[in-house]
């Protein structure tokens, strides 16, 4: 039994790939995406210097495109017109639109109009014109009244202006100044606003129930320069900051700790090669904490699983700590009952799961970096990369190498190297042992090929076979091989890795393959999940082990720390596994789940069972039921129950597979027909 994780190097390899952990590329080669908004399913981008309106479809794959307005060419050559921030809401799309005189370097005044769309058929009005002097920078909407901020030449200031769209023929009204500071956007939590100040990195908040027109200031834990959007979500910030978004739990009356959801150190542009620093310029995040980022500079947006307060908690899965002696654990795999095999930042070492003990089997060098391992009965492979960071904190690619170490005397031997191949996976049948690699030199991740070494004879054997995608990770089981790639998964009898089979089209980021007693476990954006080596549906039929599988660490400087499973393995009825960028590795109890007619049920708590109609779910349990939580496949919550209920209704959820928690202790899943 074995694990499959390709290794994103750290943020050295910034010659090859995108150097931001998490983040998945969705849109490539947009034209300078900005500001952006998500909508049931809908992506709405500000992009092309902000001209157009796009929205993307979420649900479909490829996203198909659609513009949603585009702003008129000024017949005058020497206007310009931009776009500075939109907000939708429903069928009304409200925009801000800029105009200035290029010959003269003097701003024309601002409006925002609305842009209703129904029926393929669409109707602009005109909200608001500030008129020379004043261009609008952002808007919200709050119960009906429209809130924006605006600069005015008079006196070189900001102010936050209001008004009724319930009246268009009132004029604006000014609640508060913002002392000269330049605001640049807002969010809204329904309640409250949150300012940004571009250059200050502060976020300011009012409340317009209160009758003081003061803006208040939010206090962070760490500075924050150049703030370009925010968003608010589920009481939780999200600041676009230069090449970083950090996010926080919101307060007003104390300090927030911001946790660095995504940090973008290097960038490879892969039309030209060019490898830079790029930065954040928009963001949203949708309720189930699924958030989307673009980058200003290369035409990016990419999708990222963007950590809830209640995902830090680690209350959603049985999670126990059980080794916290080791150093960074990245790759884990079991070695026997009561041992496995772990690289760290030690190198590879044995591990007694009983005692924590380490044995350090291989030291790496200062300028090698493992990218998988293998165990195989007492023989341990690893495949490496070799280089070095050079003075702009590239990484210089030198060679790829297979190494074996044997347990049984402790010996370790190079068993293959190449200086233009990048190794990152490895598979192993017989004598046979497969690796999956890239050219070193290759600006195209979009291939993958794979080959044999002969380990009778420790030879090279070129078998030819070359994938037009990057493979995310492969699986040999008995003759099979299963092929990961970020959206399909696929088959090939290993015989003829070429002869591949589509098993589905629908895996969004599967990776980290791993088969055991007939399911297929694998981790998903941030969790862990399952489903039958004969699957008819692989989306429905897969079932979470660990929904939202983060935990909850409070480094030295007291601020908690959100990790998802990098590397995991099973042993008997537990799964060990491996926390991105934390020093933990954790345990979780691995249930076996059998389906019963329209009931998924453990095997292991015959004495709870649920029985449902299309409106009433009812758990049977001879203990007292004390909670009952519905959760979505999303790991969501959206049904909690106290005490002696045991009759729930059910009839605001749609059709579907839930998780059903019952007292805090006992999983089950019931499909809603």
């Amino acid at each position: 039994m074995r694990t499959v994780l390709f290794l994103f190097v750290s943020l050295f390899i910034s010659s090859m790939y995108a150097q931001i952990d998490n983040f998945n590329e969705i849109l490539t080669n947009q034209n300078e995406p900005g500001n952006l908004q998500l909508v049931d399913n809908f992506l709405y981008v500000l992009d092309d210097e902000s001209v157009n309106l796009r929205r993307f479809n979420l649900n479909e794959f490829p996203l198909t495109e659609e513009v949603v307005y585009t702003l008129p060419t000024p017949s005058d050559p020497n206007i310009d017109n931009v776009l500075n921030d939109f907000l939708v809401v429903g069928n009304t799309i409200y925009l801000t639109d800029e105009e200035f005189d290029v010959s003269q370097d003097m701003g024309l005044g601002s409006t925002i109009f609305s842009l209703e769309i129904n029926d393929n058929t669409s109707t602009i009005t005109e909200i608001i014109d500030t008129g020379a002097g004043a261009f609008i920078s952002s808007l919200e909407i709050i119960d009906n009244m429209i809130y924006f901020t605006a600069d005015r030449d008079i006196d070189d200031s900001y102010y936050l202006f209001s008004k009724d769209l319930s009246n268009l023929s009132a004029t604006e009204v000014m609640v508060a100044s913002t002392n000269g500071e330049e605001i640049n956007d807002m969010a809204t939590d329904g309640s409250l606003l949150y300012l940004a100040n571009r250059d200050t990195g502060e976020v300011h908040y009012y409340d317009p129930t209160s009758p003081s027109s003061t803006l208040n200031n939010l206090s962070f834990n760490e500075s924050i320069n150049f703030i370009h959007s925010l968003e608010v979500q589920n009481n939780r910030i999200y600041i676009a900051s230069g090449n970083s978004i950090e996010s926080g739990e919101i307060s007003t009356n104390s300090t927030i700790d911001l946790f660095t959801n995504l940090e973008n150190n290097f960038y490879e542009d892969q039309n030209n090669g060019q490898t830079f620093s790029s930065n954040f310029k928009g963001v949203t995040v949708g309720e189930d904490g699924v958030g989307y980022a673009s980058l200003t500079n290369n035409g990016i947006i990419g999708q990222s699983q963007f950590f809830l307060n209640s995902e830090c908690t680690g209350t959603s899965s049985d999670f126990e700590e059980a080794i916290t002696s080791l150093k960074s654990p990245r790759f884990i795999e079991q070695l026997n009952s009561n041992e496995l095999i772990v690289f760290n930042d030690n190198g590879v070492s044995r591990v007694n799961i009983t005692t924590e003990a380490e044995t350090i089997i291989y030291n790496k060098s200062t300028d090698e970096f493992i990218t998988q391992i293998l165990v195989e009965g007492q023989e341990v492979f690893f495949s490496s990369i070799f280089g070095f960071e050079d003075s702009n904190g590239d990484f210089t690619f030198d060679f790829g190498q297979i190494s074996k170490i044997d347990l049984a005397d402790d010996s370790n031997i190079e068993i293959y190297s190449s200086s233009d191949q990048f190794i990152y996976d490895l598979v192993k049948s017989g004598t046979d042992l497969f690796f999956a690699h890239e050219p070193s030199d290759s600006n195209n991740t979009d291939v993958s090929f794979v080959d044999k070494i002969d380990l009778a004879n420790d030879s090279f054997v070129e078998l030819n076979v070359d994938y037009n995608f990057f493979l995310e990770s492969i699986y040999l089981l008995n003759d099979t091989f299963y092929i990961a790639e970020d959206t399909n998964l696929y088959s090939a009898p290993v015989t003829d890795l070429t002869d591949v089979t589509l098993l589905s089209n629908d895996t969004n980021f599967v990776s980290n393959i791993s088969i055991d007693n007939n399911f297929i476990y694998y981790t998903q954006e941030n969790s862990l999940k399952r489903t039958p080596v004969n699957f008819s549906d692989f989306r429905d039929d897969s079932e979470f082990i660990a929904f939202n599988a983060t935990y909850s660490d409070t480094e030295e400087d007291g601020s908690v720390f959100c990790s998802s499973i990098d590397s995991f393995t099973i042993i008997d009825d537990i799964i060990y596994a491996t926390l991105e960028m934390n020093d933990l590795v954790i345990s979780i109890p691995n249930e076996v789940v059998t389906l019963n007619n329209n009931i998924f049920t453990n095997s292991t708590s015959n004495d709870v069972f649920l029985t449902s109609t299309s409106d009433i779910l009812t758990v049977h349990n001879s203990e007292t039921i004390t909670t009952v939580d519905i959760y979505d496949l999303n790991g969501k919550l959206l049904i909690s129950t106290g005490t002696n209920n045991s009759s729930i209704d059910i009839t605001t959820l749609n059709t579907g597979i839930y998780i059903v928690i019952i007292n805090n202790n006992t999983n089950l899943k019931f499909i809603k027909e």
